[in-house]
């Protein structure tokens, strides 16, 4: 009898913790229908390690996963809750200065933080392509930010390599890695303006050209 409630209740905490694996507050339960996208929480708690997990997009639409991404790396404040981009300086994929400065000249930035090891992240690096070729000239940039780019470099510039990304992406160090690495999922897309100001709600989550269009579409207007 003693076997029967240990087991009992080990399932149900095996299956409380995977309903709380999904970030964002719309957990899923162990027998849901929707398969979550999650990373193991001892290997995303390196916070900046190496980090090999098998991610799926299974259950994905192109609205975003609305959380369903990868538990919080830590205990401060992630991106994705704060109104203004933390002062910065680091390096590009390619090795030149970057800082807050790269907001200055734009409209607006669509920022996107990703990750190597995240597969939702790299199927939608394409999209952000498309998006950056297409606003470029007016007034709106795509800015990448790298999430494990100090741990798995290599990896992260054979996919933007490999992917033809022309838009910048950053490597992340200071209080904008700590920022980066307090995020509840990933990938994560934000809208900021020249001052760096988040502009409306982050997305969390994947999602295509169309809705990062109808994102900065919006935003422009509400800005006029």
């Amino acid at each position: 009898m003693k076997m029967k409630k240990l087991l009992v209740t080990g399932i149900a905490g095996m299956m409380f913790l995977l309903a709380g694996c999904n970030a964002g507050g719309s957990a899923q339960s162990a027998g849901g229908s929707q398969e979550s996208l999650v990373a193991n929480a001892d290997d995303v708690k390196k916070a900046g390690g190496s980090i090999d997990t098998n991610m799926d997009s299974k259950g994905m639409d192109d609205k975003g996963m609305d959380g369903k991404g990868m538990e919080s790396m830590g205990t401060g404040q992630g991106l994705s809750d704060m109104k203004k981009i933390p002062e910065f300086k680091a390096k590009t994929s390619d090795g030149k200065d970057v800082s807050n400065d790269i907001f200055k000249d734009s409209k607006l930035t669509l920022v996107n933080v990703w990750g190597s090891w995240c597969h939702p992240c790299v199927e939608e690096l394409p999209e952000l392509q498309k998006v950056y070729e297409k606003m470029k000239d007016k007034g709106v940039n795509v800015v990448g930010i790298a999430q494990d780019s100090s741990s798995s470099p290599d990896a992260v510039k054979d996919i933007i390599k490999k992917g033809g990304l022309t838009y910048t992406n950053i490597f992340p160090e200071g209080k904008l890695l700590d920022a980066v690495m307090n995020n509840q999922a990933f990938p994560l897309t934000l809208l900021v303006d020249s001052e760096g100001n988040v502009v409306g709600e982050p997305l969390k989550g994947g999602s295509d050209e169309a809705h990062f269009t109808e994102m900065i579409e919006k935003a422009l207007a509400d800005m006029k």
